[in-house]
């Protein structure tokens, strides 16, 4: 077998037909040729981003790819997952029949000897990635731990689902109903990237976030960009599910997500802050997933965040980590320093960590 790696962004969209082969082990939207290249092209050009795609290859098949890119972060050379701050969930891909332990070895020395880094950090990585054992052996810190939560969707319809509820849930969530189709608004679903949704869910995300003051991709002078991309992608491989509840006067509440295999992936939600009391995007949440049950989907993945609202779900939590492995003397010095840093942010306050510009 051979490695490559990969550094532009007109080489992986080159990749894009040699990706196909590695579908049957793509377990969600995040490893779609689509989302790398639509992050590439738009936040991968700032930061002094460099693409460090690791390839495997059996003549002319692809087999297995590290999708990473690299940049300076206090003097020191990061990698990182390709597309990190905006994807949940990220891994390495193996082709099926393919030894993942071989490959992922095979990559791992390809890697070392071709990239100059000083520190490799791994975020949102599950428990069943496929890279996590392969990393768990080099013994790296674990950053973080965070949570993501899904849905078993075990009802036959939606309607079956809303009664399955709490009492008190199952009228709320009634009356909400109610109350949308009095005034006038309803839900709207579209496969394609519809120009007024896409910019309303990205202004009432963007006004959500300042409001907060909190960090978001949206705000970022590329953010806006990348998800207009990633909406084309996404539909242009059958992937995109964009909703809204709407009247004709207005959107109040928006969400960009995904539907692959039998998730329903909930990625993007928003809500207009002028019909906060009436509870819109709790109400467009639960008309999703009644809409999954509905389509026989299994899944409705709420993705990461221990957000109050989860827990109104039954759902089901995965630990998702970051995983840090420094490589020579100024890799471990920077991974302790940062490691007494996040001792104190934990016991004073926040201190600076490779998070805060990941």
């Amino acid at each position: 077998m051979e490695s490559k790696v990969i550094e532009d962004a007109a080489s992986l969209s080159a990749l894009a037909e040699a990706w196909h082969g590695l579908q049957p082990s793509i377990r969600n939207p995040f490893q779609e040729s689509g989302w790398y290249a639509a992050w590439v092209r738009t936040i991968g050009t700032t930061g002094g981003r460099r693409l460090k795609c690791v390839t495997l290859w059996d003549g002319d098949r692809l087999v297995a790819a590290l999708p990473l890119t690299l940049r300076r972060y206090k003097g020191i050379r990061l990698l990182e997952w390709i597309g990190a701050r905006v994807t949940d969930y990220c891994d390495a891909i193996v082709a099926p029949g393919v030894d993942a332990e071989r490959a992922l070895d095979l990559l791992w020395r390809n890697l070392n000897r071709r990239v100059g880094f000083d520190v490799l950090r791994l975020g949102q990585v599950r428990v069943d990635a496929v890279i996590s054992k392969f990393v768990d052996r080099l013994e790296p810190w674990v950053e973080t731990r965070e949570s993501a939560y899904t849905i078993p969707l075990t009802w036959p319809t939606g309607a079956d689902w809303v009664a399955s509820r709490s009492s008190k849930r199952r009228d709320s969530t009634r009356q909400r109903m109610r109350y949308m189709e009095k005034n006038g608004f309803e839900l709207k679903t579209w496969r394609t990237p519809e120009p007024d949704v896409l910019a309303a869910a990205l202004e009432q995300k963007q006004a959500w976030v300042r409001a907060r003051n909190v960090s978001s991709f949206v705000t970022d002078p590329q953010g806006p960009e990348f998800l207009r991309e990633l909406a084309s992608e996404m539909s242009a491989r059958g992937l995109l599910h964009l909703s809204a509840i709407r009247s004709a006067e207005r959107i109040v509440a928006c969400h960009v997500g995904f539907i692959r295999d039998d998730t329903f992936y909930y990625y993007m939600p928003t809500y207009d802050a002028a019909f906060a009391k009436q509870s819109f995007g709790t109400s467009l949440r639960e008309l999703l997933i009644m809409s999954a049950c509905d389509q026989g989907l299994k899944k409705f993945d709420m993705l990461l965040g221990s957000d109050d609202y989860k827990s109104q779900y039954a759902a089901v939590e995965d630990v998702v980590r970051t995983l840090v492995v420094p490589r020579g003397l100024l890799g471990r010095a920077a991974v302790a320093y940062y490691r007494r840093a996040a001792a104190r942010a934990k016991a004073h306050g926040p201190v600076g960590t490779p998070t805060e510009a990941a």
